[in-house]
């Protein structure tokens, strides 16, 4: 599957009857990285954001980062909250973190 279709096939299962898994898959994907690559993947997503027009959605990914709860842990669970709430948004990360996700599905 390319990383394109990972994306779509991601973002349509969080949207269409498949949230529990998605969220499941997403929440034990970022606890497993470390809190600076969490960081960096929301920094990227959130310029690709910007780069892509979407200013809302640009703003509330780098929001995650700009909170001063924004480090460690809370951090993870920032991030994870975000991507329960705005599925779409995994239209904007790499497809590294995409495919990471994918996987555990």
């Amino acid at each position: 599957m390319t990383e394109a279709r990972n994306t779509a096939s991601l973002v349509h299962r969080a949207e269409n009857g498949e949230a529990d898994a998605v969220r499941r898959a997403t929440a034990d994907y970022i606890r497993s990285l470390d809190p600076i690559t969490v960081r960096d993947y929301f920094h990227a997503a959130g310029s690709v954001a910007v780069y892509s027009g979407d200013g809302t959605a640009a703003w509330k990914l780098r929001d995650v980062l700009n909170r001063p709860e924004s480090y460690g842990s809370q951090l993870t669970e920032s991030a994870i909250n975000m991507l329960f709430h705005h599925p779409q948004f995994f239209n904007y990360f790499v497809p590294e973190f995409t495919e990471g996700i994918v996987s555990r599905l």
